[in-house]
C-alpha cells in the first residue's frame, strides 16, 4: 500500500501558540480567514492528531454506553443541552457519494471489516462547526461577539473545503471502492442516528 499525504504520528503541541493566538481576540477587527491560516498547522491540526480515536473504536463506545464513550473521547464546552465533539480518525472505503450541495461520502469502516458506517462531508457546502467546537483552546467568552464566533467557524470549513477536499473531484468523478486515510471532527448528541465527519486531513491510499 502507497499512503499518499500524511500520517497521524501525534507531535507534541507547544502551548505557548495557543496563548500568542490569543491576540487575534482581543481586537474589534478580528480576522478569521488569517486566524485560521495562521493555525491550521501549528494548532488545529496538531491538537486534533493527539487527540484522535479510531472511528470504529468511537461508534462501538457510543453503542455500548454513550455517555461514557462522551466523557472518555469528547470535549463540549460548559452547557448540557451542547453536543459533545470528537476528533476522529481511521481507514475508510467509500460506498457512495451524493451529489449535493452539501455532499457527503458514505463511507465504511475498514477496522470494523466495512460493518460499521460514516458519512464524511465533502462539500463544497459544509454544514456544522465541530471543528471549531472540538478546540478547547477556542472559547465564546474570546471573542467580542457571536458573529465573529461564527465567522471562525465557517473559515474552518472554508479551509476543509479549499485546501482539503478539493484535492479530489467527487461532483466528477467515481471513488467507490476507494480507501482513504482520515483525520476529522464529528458531533455527537444522543440518539444522533450516524456520525458526521469533518475531514482536516484526507488521503487516498492506492494499492
Amino acid at each position: 500500500m502507497i499512503f499518499l499525504a500524511f500520517s497521524f504520528t501525534a507531535e507534541p503541541i507547544d502551548k505557548s501558540k495557543r496563548t500568542e493566538a490569543a491576540f487575534y481576540f482581543d481586537s474589534d477587527d478580528f480576522d478569521a480567514k488569517q486566524y485560521v491560516a495562521d493555525n491550521w498547522y501549528e494548532g488545529v491540526i496538531p491538537h486534533m492528531n493527539e487527540r484522535a480515536v479510531d472511528i470504529g473504536e468511537l461508534l462501538a463506545a457510543l453503542s455500548r454506553d454513550s455517555a461514557a464513550a462522551c466523557e472518555k473521547y469528547g470535549y463540549r464546552a460548559v452547557g448540557e443541552n451542547n453536543p459533545f465533539n470528537f476528533s476522529v480518525k481511521g481507514r475508510i472505503r467509500a460506498i457512495s457519494v451524493s451529489q449535493e450541495s452539501n455532499a457527503r461520502m458514505e463511507a465504511a469502516i475498514v477496522s470494523s471489516g466495512d460493518d460499521a458506517n460514516i458519512a464524511v462531508q465533502v462539500g463544497p457546502v459544509f454544514r456544522g462547526t465541530s471543528i471549531r467546537d472540538f478546540l478547547d483552546f477556542v472559547k465564546f467568552e474570546d471573542f467580542t461577539n457571536q458573529v465573529d464566533f461564527a465567522k471562525l467557524a465557517n473559515e474552518l470549513n472554508f479551509k476543509v473545503r479549499d485546501d482539503v477536499v478539493n484535492r479530489f473531484d467527487f461532483r466528477n468523478e467515481d471513488y467507490t471502492g476507494y480507501v482513504f486515510d482520515i483525520l476529522g471532527a464529528t458531533s455527537y448528541l444522543s440518539g444522533s442516528p450516524e456520525l458526521v465527519v469533518t475531514p482536516v486531513l484526507l488521503s487516498l491510499v492506492e494499492d
